[in-house]
């Protein structure tokens, strides 16, 4: 931030000494008031709220219960239980639409 706004008046002291007009110096002003104005108005508060919802969610899973690999073969035996309870109702549909059609 310091440097910023050393940057800036050294930027106002060279257009200054090159013969720049009160008016020119002051519209620069004015400008840099403007965006500065737009960032903390408009940016800033998008960025905060957008960091805010990302360290929601990181202490969300923080919070979770780590997972271990009993968990994983766990969650895999289940899948793999669906797996067949799917297939095997599809293929009571595909044998019920069969007879209904013959």
């Amino acid at each position: 931030r310091y440097y910023q706004a050393r940057g800036k008046l050294q930027d106002l002291q060279t257009a200054s000494t090159e013969g720049s007009s009160g008016e020119e110096l002051l519209q620069k002003i004015e400008d840099d008031v403007r965006m500065t104005r737009k960032q903390c108005l408009e940016t800033l508060p998008h960025d905060i709220e957008q960091k805010q919802k990302r360290l929601e969610l990181v202490q969300k899973i923080i919070q979770m219960p780590p997972v271990t690999e009993f968990d994983i073969e766990e969650m895999q035996g289940k899948i793999s239980r669906l797996n067949a309870t799917i297939s095997e109702l599809v293929g009571k549909q595909q044998r019920m639409a069969s007879a209904s059609d013959g």
